[in-house]
């Protein structure tokens, strides 16, 4: 059994992903929280998950880590949702839009709140780019898909998966103290 699976889909990562994970291990070493890691590829973000947690399930857990390939983040942040009682917690970044990757239930978190709220509160949906859940609430889960679906006007298959677990009568959680870097690249196609 391991403390932490993390869970990386897609086929590459950004340097600054890399640096964050490399010093996050350092930090978790010295703590003596044991990981493990996984990450597959699809041509689809949604498969991509399906078929990354499906080769981790088996694997025993206290927690599966969530951190997509353009994050950057502090070894802290990943110690700090590790260490959460919550059942799934997210930090805060930007979506290409520019809006918070979360939703509560009156609406998508404004940066502002962000800014001058310190205790985590009770969202209804988050961007699973850096997003940490509880094995139990993995296990007790009756669908693994990551089908995307369109959910206050967003379409995603992470705010679908946010949307399961609630179902299931999980809650998820936003920690406003964690703040993440997003390398989103808009890419052009000629």
């Amino acid at each position: 059994m391991v403390d932490i699976v993390f869970l990386t889909p897609g086929p590459n990562v950004e340097m600054l992903y890399l640096k964050s994970m490399l010093k996050t291990i350092q930090v978790l070493e010295s703590k003596g929280i044991t990981w493990a890691f996984y990450g597959e590829f699809s041509s689809h973000v949604a498969v991509a998950r399906e078929i990354t947690f499906d080769i981790a399930k088996d694997e025993e857990c206290k927690v599966y880590f969530w951190i997509d390939s353009d994050i950057v983040w502090k070894p802290e942040d990943v110690v700090k949702l590790y260490e959460s009682d919550k059942d799934a917690v997210s930090g805060c970044y930007f979506m290409r839009e520019g809006q918070i990757a979360a939703a509560t239930y009156e609406g998508f978190v404004e940066g502002y709140t962000v800014c001058v709220t310190k205790d985590l509160f009770k969202i209804k949906y988050a961007g699973m780019g850096f997003f940490a859940v509880k094995a139990h609430v993995m296990k007790n889960m009756t669908e693994l898909k990551f089908t995307p679906t369109v959910l206050d006007d967003i379409e995603g298959e992470d705010a679908a998966f946010c949307k399961k677990i609630v179902d299931q009568g999980f809650d998820i959680w936003l920690d406003p103290t964690v703040h993440l870097g997003h390398m989103k690249k808009v890419q052009k196609v000629i």
